[in-house]
């Protein structure tokens, strides 16, 4: 049983609401959570996991803008005018497209 929203999610919740106009690259999300420390990728996964479970509870409904040819920082929006499905941009829910496996 839940015991409600986790204190990654809270942050971003604030984060978003405060600023909602505004895009966040992955590592910016991060430092906002986390402070000033070395961004590590278990920092970077519990950010990605938190938006991603706001976005499937209905908390907070999150976009994500995937970047060519960028593998570590994708953006995240709330703005409703942004919400724009097309390449590289979607809801935070589904799975990231990383494009065609080798040998296949």
């Amino acid at each position: 049983m839940s015991r409600g929203l986790g204190h990654v999610q809270r942050l971003l919740i604030e984060l978003f609401e405060r600023h909602p106009r505004q895009e966040f690259s992955t590592s910016e999300l991060c430092e906002h959570v986390y402070g000033k420390i070395e961004i590590e990728k278990k920092h970077r996964v519990a950010v990605i996991r938190a938006i991603k479970a706001l976005s499937r509870g209905r908390v907070l409904l999150v976009w994500r803008s995937v970047l060519l040819r960028e593998r570590t920082d994708d953006l995240w929006h709330v703005n409703q005018q942004w919400q724009v499905t097309g390449p590289g941009r979607g809801p935070a829910n589904p799975p990231r497209d990383r494009g065609r496996r080798r040998g296949r």
